[in-house]
């Protein structure tokens, strides 16, 4: 039995999950749930420490390099994901970024 099924690949998704679970273990059993409209500081409970690790985590996860002034201007997880998705597009422009979110 063969299978023609094709699968799409949403990299908005892909990269949604990935960072809320990279910020959910960032910031350890604090938080129960992480979601794009969360903001770091007022909803997350991030102090400055935790800023600079999730940055650095994000880094090492999606393979991509966080300025600080980049960093200072993410205020909520949707801003990293903005950020994150800017980042592959522009390393990986025909693959419209996926192809580095993917590996």
């Amino acid at each position: 039995m063969s299978c023609n099924c094709i699968i799409e690949f949403n990299a908005a998704a892909y990269i949604r999950d990935r960072l809320c679970a990279t910020v959910k273990h960032c910031l350890g059993i604090r938080v129960s749930e992480v979601k794009l409209g969360h903001r770091l500081i007022e909803d997350l409970h991030c102090d400055s420490i935790d800023h600079v690790e999730i940055a650095m985590a994000i880094e090492d996860r999606f393979g991509i390099a966080i300025t600080d002034d980049e960093a200072a201007r993410c205020s909520t997880v949707a801003d990293y994901a903005d950020l994150i998705g800017d980042k592959l597009k522009a390393a990986f422009p025909a693959a419209g970024g996926a192809q580095c979110a993917a590996s």
